[in-house]
């Protein structure tokens, strides 16, 4: 084997696990952002989740970056949380949602 081919293979397995780690980091703003808003909130796991139809260990894996959620409830969690999907998502550091009718919790 050349040094000039074992040198390719280590790049592409180099940019193989920066993609993965890339993907794995994906929704880290979302995690702390939305750790942060229902802390401060005072927002239990099982109250967003009920509010958004899914279970409360759903909410803890977007919580703690596990899980991503889809555009639909990345929608329905903004609207409840009455903050933007972008600042979910660490694309803007202002929490304002747009103009919309919240929808209360059912506690």
């Amino acid at each position: 084997m050349s040094y000039n081919h074992g040198m390719s293979k280590y790049k592409r397995t180099i940019k193989s696990l920066q993609i993965k780690e890339n993907e794995r980091n994906k929704y880290r703003f979302f995690g702390c952002r939305l750790r942060h808003i229902m802390l401060m909130r005072d927002i239990r796991n099982s109250d967003l989740a009920d509010a958004i139809f899914v279970s409360p260990s759903t909410i803890s894996g977007y919580r703690t970056g596990r899980r991503s959620p889809d555009v639909e409830q990345l929608a329905r969690i903004a609207q409840k949380l009455e903050v933007s999907a972008d600042y979910l998502l660490g694309l803007c550091d202002e929490e304002s949602a747009p103009d919309n009718h919240a929808l209360p919790f059912h506690t």
